[in-house]
């Protein structure tokens, strides 16, 4: 998980209304989410992939460049 150093911004009452993230803590979440949006994703992919030997690949390989 990403550490990050926020400020809370409140209302008169004292209730939370806002938050404040330097930049560095902004871009480092940011970083997080996109990690985390490949990880969905090749989770995803993994589901319906079918994988092939390594040595049907290659052959297939040397087939097509010949």
């Amino acid at each position: 998980m990403v550490k990050l150093n926020e400020k809370y911004m409140t209302d008169r009452a004292g209730r939370p209304t806002d938050v404040v993230l330097s930049r560095k803590d902004y871009r480092k979440l940011l970083d997080y989410l996109g990690d985390l949006e490949d990880r969905l994703e090749i989770r995803k992919r993994k589901r319906g992939a079918k994988f092939v030997a390594w040595e049907t690949a290659k052959a297939s390989l040397t087939t097509v460049s010949s």
